[in-house]
């Protein structure tokens, strides 16, 4: 049987109303193109994946009897693939053009081993923050104490890439983000795919790091556009966003800082709990909004708690 020219790799837990759109814009706006559609279950709990399968013939399911994470899920998910391009898609995206003819038309004129990310919009057609840079000190620094709120121009202490909303060109970049990766399937293997030790975020920046310490390249092409509409299946749950976030921060250091740069990373990392512990706390009495009490709560259990390091 031969290969489709592209699959894409869709990992799913219960946000079934945003799969289904995500899967029928792909049906309606991706025209004279040959791909297929895996879609990994994280052993969703609010329904059966099935009942929205099946409406797509160009889909198959891989169901998990549990959920391990975003990382394996599509590097299990890989292991199935023979196509020449792979494009790794979120569950809370919806195409607007077709998109997928369009980023492959600039990586065909690509050379090597890279990795594209296009334009993200909110619903509103708005601009959504499509790339960012790697994360160092000052970055970390800056984003804690909400130095990249305060001075939201400047770009030493901002991790976007301020330029990119009025961009029209491709652009090098350091990472884009995993609601849209598309890369030769080549790429992926000789990468070796997620690193799996991130069980939820910061797995896209760390494959987007490998790749730049591989001599690869990964570009924002604002040639198309897809919606967004963000935090797909963590929208519900505020506790798992907050912890799983940073923990992620700090694995992120435990594999890739060393010495004192590790210590004072992951240092700035507490110091900003203290610091939003209250701010959180104060925030929600006064807007009367739960969602910041809660969330100062679940922070005030993570002071006390330090990722074991995997990548010993």
């Amino acid at each position: 049987m031969k290969s489709p020219l592209l699959t894409i790799v869709i990992v799913n837990y219960n946000s079934f109303n945003l799969l289904y759109k995500c899967l029928l814009t792909l049906s309606e706006k991706s025209h004279n193109l040959d791909f297929d559609v895996l879609v990994v279950d994280n052993n969703s709990t609010e329904g059966d994946v099935f009942d929205i399968i099946k409406k797509f013939k160009f889909v198959q399911l891989i169901r998990n009897n549990k959920n391990i994470g975003f990382a394996a899920a599509n590097n299990m998910a890989v292991k199935q693939v023979s196509s020449e391009y792979l494009l790794l898609l979120n569950n809370d995206t919806a195409l607007i053009e077709n998109s997928l003819k369009i980023v492959i038309e600039f990586a065909r004129k690509l050379k090597g081993n890279y990795i594209i990310g296009c334009k993200l919009l909110n619903i509103d057609r708005s601009h959504q923050n499509s790339a960012i840079k790697f994360p160092g000190l000052f970055r970390q620094f800056a984003a804690t104490f909400y130095l990249d709120k305060i001075f939201f121009k400047s770009k030493p202490f901002n991790k976007k890439y301020l330029h990119l909303e009025k961009e029209k060109n491709p652009q090098e970049i350091d990472s884009v983000f995993g609601a849209f990766m598309f890369m030769p399937r080549e790429t992926y293997n000789r990468l070796n795919g997620f690193d799996e030790r991130f069980f939820f975020y910061y797995e896209d920046i760390d494959l987007c790091f490998r790749l730049n310490k591989l001599g690869g390249k990964v570009y924002y092409f604002p040639g198309t556009s897809v919606i967004h509409f963000g935090g797909g299946s963590t929208n519900k749950n505020l506790k798992f966003e907050v912890k799983n976030k940073m923990i992620s921060r700090i694995q992120y250091a435990q594999k890739h800082f060393k010495g004192i740069y590790k210590f004072l990373f992951v240092l700035i990392e507490y110091f900003g709990l203290l610091f939003r512990i209250p701010s959180f706390f104060i925030l929600g009495i006064i807007t009367m909004d739960k969602r910041f009490i809660n969330k100062s709560v679940y922070m005030l259990r993570l002071l006390f708690f330090y990722p074991r390091n995997l990548f010993k």
